[in-house]
């Protein structure tokens, strides 16, 4: 009887410390919410979860993080879409990018540090970059003195991570190598000139020949009422100029 009075009374203050213990615990930690997905802001906040979600150290995941659209509804949990973009490297340096983790994960488990590189998936799920410029494409390149200078395109290098062009400056006859897109922009074209008017050929000759011309000797000039009348009466018969003086008449 004792013996099982003292077992009694033993298990009772164990459970009692155990709980106490417990309690102690939950209080020292803080208090339980909860967990909401965040969005990556840099580079390092990439390589964290990148880290975290157990891929190697070198790899970048940008998290977006987009508004739900059925947050609305009492019956969605979340208000936000998760979307992660994986990087075998940096993303500035444009490493191969995966859409999905499960082709990630994939490329990943073949990943041997310092050996592989952020480009020995071909891009990855990316579309190959494609060249802005062709080759003869009438360019400008922005040189280091700020201003942009007549070129040519001669040959584009495609490179796995890159593309670079090799440009001949028209007026220096010089070339240059490994020009990237950001120095370059397309040339821009001339405006046409505006035509002159012209004069009407038949419209001048029309004006020429409705203005007569002067005779010789004669100045150009018209002659008076006066001057015409004393040239009539010089011609004038002495009879007729006799008549017409009886008759009362000038």
């Amino acid at each position: 009887f004792f013996f099982c009075c003292a077992w009694r009374i033993l298990r009772c203050c164990s459970c009692r410390t155990c709980y106490c213990l417990q309690s102690a615990y939950q209080a020292s930690q803080p208090p339980m919410t909860n967990h909401q997905p965040v969005a990556t802001t840099d580079a390092t906040s990439e390589r964290r979860l990148a880290r975290s979600l157990g891929y190697p150290s070198a790899w970048h995941v940008s998290r977006t993080l987009i508004p739900d659209p059925s947050a609305a509804d009492s019956s969605s949990s979340s208000k936000f879409i998760v979307q992660d973009r994986i990087f075998a490297g940096d993303p500035a340096e444009n490493a191969d990018l995966y859409y999905n983790h499960g082709s990630a994960f994939e490329a990943a488990s073949s990943w041997v540090v310092g050996e592989s590189t952020a480009y020995d998936g071909e891009g990855g799920q990316m579309l190959p970059k494609q060249a802005k410029y062709k080759k003869n494409d009438d360019i400008q390149v922005l040189y280091d003195d700020g201003k942009w200078y007549n070129a040519r395109i001669t040959k584009v290098n495609v490179y796995p991570d890159d593309i670079r062009y090799t440009v001949l400056y028209s007026k220096e006859n010089t070339y240059q190598n490994n020009v990237t897109e950001d120095e370059m922009r397309l040339r821009p074209k001339k405006a046409p000139a505006k035509p002159k008017a012209k004069t009407s050929a038949k419209k001048g000759a029309a004006s020429k020949a409705s203005t007569p011309k002067s005779k010789k000797g004669g100045g150009g000039k018209k002659r008076s009422a006066s001057a015409a009348a004393a040239d009539d009466d010089d011609d004038a018969d002495p009879e007729e100029l006799e008549l017409a003086s009886e008759m009362g008449l000038p």
